[in-house]
């Protein structure tokens, strides 16, 4: 029983402390899902131990399982794609579950601590060394737009938002005039500066 119990807190635990890093930037799976999905997966493999079948299948099961909550964490909004770092997570969180329940409680305890370091570690780094160097490519259509007009709003709108134009080019299709602007800078300062260009009159559509 004493056993039985170490391992449901120590699942606990660990999903809580890996949930609480994703609850802390806002993320969709946070402390309650992640340790759901850790307890959960310990639990299947301790059962598969006891009940006396093959692990593997289990373990097998429980990846799959895990794809179907991680591809819904995974969102696609006009080219742009988020939540694969969430659905990794959970992905982790569960082989975290399944070495607490096949008895490797220490190992699970390493590499949830491992999983936090990385959250945490690579963010820092992301935001701090290669923030400001990321090259975005936008592409913007538009329709009864004057090129010296857009060319004036984009520039402008890029220095508002501190960034470095690199390049735009221009293409005309039935009427309508396409514009791939390449700039670089902070990725937080590109995601202010996207409504805006929004806004420009004549803007249509635009992806990036």
């Amino acid at each position: 029983m004493w056993e039985y119990l170490t391992d449901i807190l120590v699942a606990l635990a660990c999903g809580g402390c890996i949930g609480l890093e994703r609850e802390l930037k806002h993320k969709p799976a946070g402390i309650k899902t992640n340790m759901l999905i850790c307890l959960g997966s310990a639990l299947f493999t301790k059962m598969s131990l006891e009940i006396g079948g093959d692990p593997s299948r289990i373990a097998a099961q429980i990846v799959s399982g895990i794809g179907f909550l991680g591809g819904g964490s995974i969102v696609q909004s006009r080219g742009h794609i988020s939540g694969l770092t969430t659905a990794a997570t959970i992905w982790v969180v569960s082989a975290v579950g399944v070495c607490i329940g096949s008895h490797h409680v220490v190992f699970g305890v390493m590499t949830s601590f491992a999983v936090v370091m990385v959250l945490v570690v690579a963010s820092i780094f992301e935001r701090q060394v290669l923030g400001t160097h990321r090259i975005f490519r936008v592409t913007v259509r538009t329709q009864d737009v004057k090129e010296s007009d857009f060319m004036h709003e984009i520039s402008a709108l890029l220095e508002k938002h501190t960034l470095m134009l690199l390049g735009i080019q221009l293409e005309v299709k039935s009427g309508q005039t396409f514009f791939v602007v390449t700039y670089k800078g902070d990725r937080k300062n590109h995601l202010l500066c996207l409504p805006a260009i929004w806004k420009i009159p004549g803007v249509l559509d635009l992806q990036n």
